[in-house]
């Protein structure tokens, strides 16, 4: 199913683009309206925004490309991405991502085939003190250990049979 605003997002975007001086600043809340409603952002969702909004697709592309958190294709219910920083990494991010293909059993940029999982890395989580850290989702989890990372997936599993 493609997007389509609906009546009260067409509303919300409305009363931006009367707040702004140029169009563009319509991108981001626009991409996450559908990232909200779909779980990503294909390429009919972005010649759909290009239409209705008379912003090049282009910009739209580029801030896909950009933000980490900008899905282009469909991701697992739960998102573990974890930070690929210097610091993550001395702090054992690596190995937490290998625990986790391990429990998984899918590979870094992969989803599990129940569609519950996706694993990657992002960029940096402002959060080195308290390294290595990861998003599930959009909620940061920080002094990670096997021991949390293990309980993390087992808990979102059991979360997800009740």
């Amino acid at each position: 199913m493609n997007f389509k605003f609906s009546d009260e997002e067409l509303r919300s975007i409305n009363e931006l683009k009367n707040k702004v001086d140029d169009k563009r600043a319509l991108v981001l809340p626009a991409l996450w309206m559908v990232q909200r409603k779909n779980g990503f952002i294909d390429d009919l969702d972005v010649k759909y925004l290009e239409e209705t909004l008379d912003i090049r697709a282009i910009f739209f592309k580029e801030a896909i490309s950009f933000f980490a958190m900008l899905n282009d294709k469909p991701k697992g219910k739960f998102e573990l991405k974890f930070c690929r920083t210097i610091s993550c990494k001395l702090r054992g991010s690596d190995e937490l991502i290998k625990l986790c293909e391990s429990l998984l059993g899918i590979k870094l940029g992969e989803t599990t085939k129940d569609g519950l999982f996706s694993l990657e890395e992002t960029e940096c989580l402002g959060y080195c003190e308290k390294a290595p850290c990861m998003l599930c989702n959009l909620e940061q989890i920080d002094t990670l250990d096997e021991d949390k990372v293990a309980n993390l997936i087992e808990n979102l599993r059991t979360k997800e049979c009740k």
